[in-house]
């Protein structure tokens, strides 16, 4: 998406046939996440001055595909979209298993990711869904996920 954000997401919603008074909430609400989401990845510290060793540290970085962090950026999109479908839709979106045909909402976080470039659809909705779980797990055992390491 290197246009318009707004028009793009609006078409998207279109086309994916979201009700028509729906629609300006959850472009709102995607458009804010996508915006977020470009903000942070400028952030990403490169390298940083350790003031224990008093040297020049290079910023740390998963041996294999992005950093850790950029899971973190991605889950503010996933947030986004499965908040706007339970908005316009009333229910919650269904994954799909790997190789079957692709669901409603399957395909439009696809349409989304592509325009953010970010691959394996799938597996990041996937990965999304367990993350919220084990949150919700730790919320009720404890009462609260702030104490905890996210």
């Amino acid at each position: 998406m290197s246009g318009n954000i707004r028009l793009e997401i609006r078409q998207l919603l279109v086309r994916h046939q979201f009700p028509k008074s729906s629609v300006q909430y959850c472009e709102v609400m995607i458009v804010r996440a996508i915006r977020q989401t470009r903000l942070y990845r400028k952030k990403l510290p490169k390298d940083y001055w350790c003031p224990i060793t008093r040297i020049y540290m290079p910023y740390k970085v998963a041996s294999r595909g992005r950093s850790h962090n950029e899971l973190r950026i991605r889950i503010l999109i996933m947030h986004a979209l499965f908040r706007a479908w339970r908005f316009a839709f009333g229910e919650e979106p269904i994954i799909n298993n790997r190789g079957n045909n692709p669901r409603p909402f399957t395909s439009f976080a696809e349409d989304v990711f592509i325009g953010e470039s970010i691959a394996n659809t799938e597996d990041n909705l996937e990965r999304y869904r367990s993350y919220i779980r084990r949150l919700l797990k730790i919320f009720s055992k404890r009462g609260s996920v702030i104490s905890t390491m996210i």
